[in-house]
């Protein structure tokens, strides 16, 4: 790779070919290719313009600016060009793969997948294709997939990242063994990897070893402070705590990161109640079942706000729908249980909830906490 020096060199020979030929198309093609890697872009874009005005429809202009744009991170108008040219019939593996790109970065996850599936097809071998493919499918919860894009991403690049998120689709696919055994490998060899400890955080959080997630939480969020799935883990440590502004304050920002993923909601309206806010927490339900009104969980923990508000008849409607989604959700079990002990004595439960971190309340079930453990893995609308 031509370093900057270089590039300056062979930009200043074209710049006097130029002045002599100022309309020659392919000297404007090569400027504004060498201003481009030089990360000079806006100098790149008057070549490449210039080019396309000489030459009106070039696709090979067109492609070029948009490129420009991707390095400029102006996605979509990299992918209205881009489009256009494969409306109009261009097919070419870089086209594709350029567009996945742009369509990626705009959150238009499956029509980039299309995009970087259609690249790879047309022959383009390319780890960083697979890598996005996988992400992308990730995205749209297809894990079986993402997984084969991450194998190919693995076999054409023997870095830890791969091996890495491979750890991550297992252990949203339910494989904690391979999932702990990847990250594990990753994390001897580079510690401070964020798939990797979210991953050994998820892990720790499920066998209770509430110092070791938090731990591994806290490395990620130290390099990724937007991490969603961190937040929320980290929000359940605090929990685990009973530090509650703490949690409340982490699993705030993991909504606000991951918007539309009910299972975050659901943690927050349950932090929220077991702090003793039963109004927010009716806020925070209501929101999950917008975002997934299939989630019986958000049903289920709707029913015991709605309890400890004293508004009876509407938490046995909510736990009516909870039981048809999901006979197991923990939610309405807590809200069975606590209108049994109002029915008793009010203040029987309140006191159930104050416990539900630590204590079942049937024999047998879950504590809170391990119900709402498995809200780390991201909740997928069907």
């Amino acid at each position: 790779m031509a370093s900057i020096e270089q590039l300056q060199q062979q930009i200043q020979r074209f710049s006097a070919f130029l002045k002599i030929d100022p309309d020659n198309r392919s000297l404007l093609l090569e400027m504004g290719e060498l201003y481009h890697r030089a990360g000079q872009h806006d100098d790149a874009l008057a070549y490449l313009v210039r080019l396309l005005e000489l030459e009106p429809g070039s696709v090979v202009a067109q492609s070029r600016i948009a490129s420009v744009y991707l390095s400029q991170h102006r996605f979509a108008e990299a992918s209205t060009i881009l489009q256009a040219l494969a409306a109009g019939g261009e097919r070419s593996a870089a086209l594709e793969h350029n567009l996945g790109i742009a369509l990626f970065f705009q959150e238009r996850y499956d029509e980039a997948a299309v995009r970087f599936a259609a690249a790879r097809d047309a022959g383009l071998d390319s780890p960083t294709n697979a890598k996005f493919l996988a992400y992308c499918l990730h995205h749209e919860g297809n894990l079986e997939g993402a997984s084969a894009a991450c194998e190919a991403w693995i076999a054409g690049d023997a870095g830890p990242a791969g091996r890495a998120y491979l750890s991550l689709l297992s252990f949203d696919a339910g494989d904690r063994e391979r999932a702990r055994d990847l990250a594990l490998q990753v994390l001897a060899d580079v510690p401070d990897n964020p798939d990797a400890n979210a991953v050994a955080g998820s892990l720790a959080l499920e066998d209770q070893d509430i110092d070791s997630a938090n731990a591994h939480f806290a490395t990620v969020l130290a390099q990724q402070p937007d991490n969603g799935r961190a937040l929320l883990g980290y929000g359940l440590t605090l929990l685990h705590r009973e530090d509650h502004a703490g949690a409340v304050a982490a699993l705030t920002r993991a909504s606000d990161d991951m918007p539309g993923n009910a299972g975050t909601d659901v943690a927050l309206g349950w932090t929220l109640l077991t702090g003793g806010d039963a109004a927010a927490a009716e806020i925070r339900f209501r929101i999950a079942i917008e975002h997934d009104r299939g989630f019986a969980e958000a049903h289920g923990g709707l029913a015991s706000a709605l309890v400890h508000l004293g508004r009876v008849d509407e938490a046995k409607q909510a736990i009516v729908v909870a039981n048809k989604l999901d006979r197991n959700n923990f939610g309405s079990v807590y809200a069975q249980a606590a209108l049994l002990k109002l029915e008793q004595r009010s203040d029987l439960a309140d006191r159930l909830i104050a416990r539900a971190l630590e204590r079942t309340p049937v024999a047998g079930g879950p504590t809170l906490l391990e119900g709402l453990n498995k809200l780390l893995v991201p909740r997928v609308k069907h």
